[in-house]
């Protein structure tokens, strides 16, 4: 939707993988084997967005990989 702003969040602890937009999970994933490091980003090529207000936290259950 132009001009709307979405809450977005994105989980990844301990082989769950989820997705929520706007307070509603869109997609959730566990995973048997996961990452334990790595990198992530954010396609951004002729997309308009606008990222504001970004942050990693870490709920002390995993580490936080840096």
């Amino acid at each position: 939707t132009p001009n709307h702003v979405y809450h977005i969040k994105l989980i990844a602890q301990n082989g769950l993988v989820e997705f929520w937009r706007d307070g509603e999970k869109i997609f959730s994933h566990r995973d048997p084997q996961p990452l334990n490091s790595g990198y992530f980003g954010f396609r951004t090529v002729r997309s308009h967005l606008v990222i504001r207000k970004f942050r990693i936290s870490s709920t002390g259950h995993a580490p936080l990989v840096h």
